[in-house]
């Protein structure tokens, strides 16, 4: 599964290191990189299952990036490749916890192991984007609001989770200073304020290129659909190998509109997922 895969290193995770081996925690920092690098297999084995393809692994802070030629573009498809990846630190948690009840002795081996397994699913699980929390309810909420909206509201839930940390960490300096809740409050800052590439869609089929196109043609796909269905209705007719065009017909059959994938996309970036075609092309 990980044939072809490149593995990148943001900047971010190198100063995560240096902090966290400046603080005496380089085995921290080593069981947290398994940690979220199995979490990170978790994301790719759904993406796979579910027809993607991808090719870039990037170590970041909070967790890594998966990136490919095709990017999620089906709400649900997004839901459950962002909720595998914490799944898989829960069922590492619950196998290690099992283990040390069969095997008490376990525990002396494994505890910063389930710690790192334990940071990662609850801090991945905020609702802040790119996190994997932010990205579910970003695509629960694209389907009533348009995405770029839906996004700018995450990106605010992500601004005040970020103060909410760094006010723990103030509160802790008059006690036991705790610089995780720095460190959590700084990341879910630079990620809250980070531009935002990753929230528009790209059609879960490749889109079409000019210079694809001198190399093999595309075979075109017609797709009857009357106006009254939704957009998500049309998102999930679309075929991957063929270069989808949609007849919008009214109630007696009449072609009202021809929408390519294109256009398609377009609409959902302005407009919310469960609107019709009437609603939007009056």
């Amino acid at each position: 599964m990980l044939k072809g895969l490149k593995f990148k290193i943001s900047p971010w995770f190198v100063l995560l290191g240096v902090v966290l081996v400046y603080f005496n925690l380089s085995a921290m920092f080593l069981f947290y990189l398994v940690a979220i690098l199995l979490h990170e297999l978790g994301h790719a084995l759904v993406a796979k299952k579910l027809g993607y393809k991808l090719n870039t692994i990037t170590l970041m802070p909070y967790g890594t990036e998966l990136s490919g030629e095709q990017t999620i573009f089906s709400f649900r498809d997004e839901i459950l490749i962002s909720l595998a990846g914490p799944f898989v630190n829960l069922v590492l948690i619950v196998l290690n916890l099992a283990l040390w009840w069969m095997f008490p002795v376990y525990y002396y081996y494994t505890e910063l192991f389930v710690v790192a397994n334990l940071a990662s699913l609850l801090f991945n699980l905020l609702p802040v984007f790119p996190l994997d929390g932010g990205r579910v309810l970003l695509s629960i909420l694209s389907q009533k609001i348009n995405r770029q909206k839906a996004y700018n509201l995450i990106k605010l839930f992500g601004i005040i989770i970020a103060v909410v940390f760094f006010v723990m960490f103030l509160c802790s300096i008059f006690y036991t200073i705790n610089f995780t809740f720095f460190i959590a409050s700084f990341f879910l800052m630079a990620g809250s304020l980070d531009n935002n590439k990753n929230i528009t869609y790209n059609t879960v089929i490749t889109m079409c290129k000019t210079k694809n196109l001198t190399k093999k043609g595309k075979i075109i796909k017609n797709i009857a659909i009357s106006e009254d269905a939704t957009l998500m209705m049309a998102i999930r007719m679309l075929d991957a190998n063929c270069f989808n065009r949609f007849y919008l017909l009214d109630s007696e059959c009449n072609t009202k509109k021809i929408i390519n994938e294109v256009m398609l996309k377009n609409f959902v970036l302005k407009h919310s997922a469960s609107q019709k075609f009437s609603q939007i092309i009056e």
